[in-house]
């Protein structure tokens, strides 16, 4: 009986299907920002990202100082499109401290021609400041962003 029970649980452990994972890591370092976006993703799902990690340093001129660095996870990621050579990414974070603000980051890259592991394109950031004011502050930046994926 207990040898049956190690069977089936062997066979169970086996049955699960493995998922083939991946690594984005797109990086963007010019006289406005500093960050390097990494994600996990999942060759076998049709939502592949399944974690991310970000810190953006902000060097903006008109950025106020709680917004010069800001750190983005999973949960700020608002959209993503990881489908043949495209690359999109769109992270979202709000700042709810005095005065509250909002961050975002759009990326958009493509596979470089003939290569499977190097992606190029551009990014967008957007910063949203003091958003309960009738007239918030915007400030915006946008540059070339590097990608590898292995």
């Amino acid at each position: 009986m207990r040898v049956a029970l190690c069977a089936i649980s062997g066979l169970l452990a086996f049955s699960t299907p493995a998922l083939a994972t991946g690594v984005l890591e797109c990086v963007a370092d010019d006289r406005s920002v500093e960050f390097v976006i990494q994600a996990h993703f999942s060759y076998a799902s049709a939502s592949p990202i399944v974690q991310v990690r970000s810190d953006l340093k902000a060097r903006l001129a008109g950025a106020p100082e709680n917004l010069r660095s800001v750190s983005f996870e999973k949960s700020h990621l608002a959209h993503s499109w990881l489908q043949g050579g495209d690359i999109k990414m769109h992270l979202f974070r709000k700042e709810e401290a005095s005065p509250s603000s909002e961050v975002e980051i759009i990326l958009e890259a493509r596979r470089k021609p003939n290569s499977e592991t190097e992606a190029a394109g551009t990014y967008r950031l957007k910063m949203t400041i003091d958003r309960s004011s009738p007239k918030p502050r915007v400030v915006r930046a946008s540059g070339r962003v590097s990608c590898s994926i292995g």
